[in-house]
């Protein structure tokens, strides 16, 4: 079964080269003396320190960098973890923990590395810069226009969507309150791209954000702007 989707999925399939594959800032290189004991490989992101993966992370992610900007169904990696004899169990809520096991070894601003598609699959991008963007728990990804917080989307209103991605997009730089409602409505006359108007759907915002709505900060009279630290340690009365 696992060959017959791999000619109907046209999938590049075989070992990793020795030197390692790369796609964008990762590099996935296998262990040049494996043996009993000893890990099968390691995830590289830009110069950080190589990253061990277990034989059944290891087996995951050649075939994403074997196929990147490919969208790989889940059933079908699951179905190859198996056939490399992997205790793996068909329930795909299973796969999504151990691609989040992966994603937590990353430092924090490398762990959209993997993405979820629509529930179709996962996909590793071959540009990654242009799929998503980050900050803090905060990851915005433009390919599927979703928000997610600590990699769980969050069901944004399409207004408190625009506001959150200008906020992630300006990187904890403060974000004027004409500009947020220039990207709300542009046709919105001077006058009405005020606070006041703003104020309804950022409070919206927040609120689905839970414990982490400290992240969204104001700055009186001028706009708003994201956070990594606790309102306590910046002195700030979060809105």
């Amino acid at each position: 079964m696992t060959e017959s989707l791999d000619e109907l999925l046209e999938l590049q399939i075989g070992e990793v080269p020795t030197a390692g594959i790369k796609v964008g800032d990762y590099r996935l290189i296998p262990n040049k003396t494996p043996g009993i004991g000893k890990v099968p490989g390691y995830l590289r992101y830009q110069n950080y320190s190589r990253i061990a993966l277990t034989p059944l992370e290891y087996s995951l992610l050649s075939n994403f960098f074997m196929n990147p900007g490919r969208t790989i169904p889940s059933e079908y990696l699951l179905e190859k973890l198996r056939g490399a004899n992997q205790p793996v169990s068909p329930n795909t809520s299973l796969l999504r923990v151990h691609l989040s096991n992966i994603r937590n070894k990353l430092p924090h601003e490398a762990r959209g590395m993997i993405r979820s598609i629509n529930g179709r699959g996962y996909v590793l991008p071959d540009n990654q810069p242009e799929y998503e963007r980050r900050y803090g728990s905060l990851a915005l990804s433009l390919l599927e226009q979703t928000i997610s917080l600590d990699e769980v989307e969050v069901n944004f209103t399409p207004t408190e969507f625009i506001l959150v991605k200008e906020l992630i997009l300006a990187q904890g730089n403060v974000v004027r309150y004409a500009q947020l409602a220039h990207e709300i409505n542009a046709d919105l006359p001077v006058e009405d791209k005020s606070p006041s108007m703003l104020r309804a759907h950022i409070y919206g915002a927040k609120s689905k954000l839970g414990d982490f709505r400290w992240m969204v900060q104001a700055q009186r009279n001028n706009g708003y702007y994201l956070t990594q630290q606790q309102p306590e340690s910046l002195g700030i009365k979060s809105l």
